[in-house]
């Protein structure tokens, strides 16, 4: 996540302390906090998968560092900030255009051209397609 040993030296870098310390000031206001008084403990160790006081999260931090990749909080309280395309619209108008039953050869095409340079009226389409409702197959309506 960041370097959190100052150069050609063992001891924890600035940065890195103020970072701790802003992470569990941030954890300890969330409800779950009030209520338990314990937070995840997002350390490479426990990956955010145990439940311990903040003063053992910080020794686990200090220790093992940040998980990899936990750059937003996100198992604690803190949204994901919304992302951009290069073209500067909403990657999440693409949610509804990936699917588990679309065609592979589509999503490849899809991915290439990028699906931002699909007007509305593809979306529309792909969206209306995929809200429609199927009857059971006999096998199933059997049962």
């Amino acid at each position: 996540m960041c370097d959190r040993l100052l150069p050609n030296r063992t001891s924890l870098a600035p940065h890195f302390l103020e970072g701790v310390n802003e992470f569990v000031q941030f954890a300890c206001k969330e409800p779950q906090y009030a209520n338990e008084k314990e937070i995840r403990c997002p350390c490479s160790k426990n990956q955010n998968r145990k439940l311990m006081d903040p003063d053992h999260v910080v020794e686990h931090i200090y220790k093992y560092g940040f998980m990899e990749d936990y750059w937003y909080w996100t198992s604690h309280g803190e949204s994901k900030p919304v992302e951009f395309d290069s073209h500067g619209a909403d990657s999440s108008n693409s949610k509804f255009l990936s699917n588990e039953h679309q065609n592979r050869y589509q999503n490849m095409v899809l991915d290439a051209v990028g699906r931002s340079n699909f007007g509305s009226e593809y979306r529309q389409e792909e969206q209306s397609r995929l809200s429609v409702e199927e009857p059971p197959n006999t096998e199933a309506a059997q049962f």
